[in-house]
């Protein structure tokens, strides 16, 4: 039977020897949209442009996140292998989410969870996380690596598929000098492997002007950096 780790362990283990004795502190964010404050009992909050308010703690998080580790599970990650990074708390004026920056064996995984009106957690997006910067991060859209090249597209649409068949799904033109590549199911966070592959291609590879992962964008707000795991 597959192990689920809940979070009431993570939080024990993390939060308790953090949040002793920890300050309270109210913090304001994007213009005074968000109210935090992190305390013993976990994180309240309250959004004055939605009229919302909420308290997130361990109990809020079980749910959501034991479908976190059950897709990792699901792609033959370690969910037990993971190294907690940084908790972030985004607010704009559309509303908040948490920003979790994860670690398995050093491959960087990034966790968005919407925070709706009705306190609930709700992941709004899973993947890796192939930024440089250690900041809250965006996330990518999963199995996509948009190719920039020279020379002939449809010659090098014809050598992709043919090099790379069953390992790739679809082969979209972004132009004419931009394709897009929707990988199969066996790359799902393991994007940059396919990146390699690529490079590497005798054939392919000398046509490749640059590959890039397809980050999400997201509208102007806030964030702040939760003392959960950075005290």
């Amino acid at each position: 039977m597959t192990k689920t780790i809940h979070f009431w362990i993570i939080f024990i283990t993390f939060c308790c020897p953090i949040f002793a004795g920890y300050p309270l502190q109210v913090e304001g964010l994007d213009h005074g949209n968000c109210w935090l404050q992190e305390g013993t009992s976990g994180l309240k909050y309250a959004h004055f442009g939605k009229n919302t308010a909420g308290e997130i703690n361990n109990f809020s998080f079980e749910g959501p996140w034991n479908q976190v580790l059950l897709k990792l599970q699901k792609a033959q990650f370690n969910a037990q292998a993971i190294t907690f990074d940084k908790l972030h708390f985004f607010c704009n004026s559309f509303g908040q989410e948490l920003i979790l920056n994860f670690s398995i064996h050093e491959k960087k995984f990034c966790w968005r969870a919407n925070i709706s009106d009705q306190n609930q957690l709700k992941t709004s997006s899973l993947s890796r996380n192939y930024s440089a910067q250690n900041d809250a991060c965006d996330g990518i859209q999963n199995r996509i690596i948009i190719i920039g090249h020279e020379g002939d597209q449809n010659w090098l649409i014809e050598k992709i598929g043919q090099n790379f068949s069953g390992k790739v799904s679809s082969i979209t033109p972004l132009g004419a000098n931009f394709i897009q590549l929707k990988l199969s199911q066996v790359y799902l966070y393991r994007e940059d492997q396919m990146a390699a592959e690529l490079k590497a291609d005798t054939l392919i590879g000398p046509s490749l002007n640059s590959l890039e992962f397809d980050s999400y964008r997201y509208p102007i707000g806030e964030t702040y950096l939760l003392n959960i795991f950075n005290k």
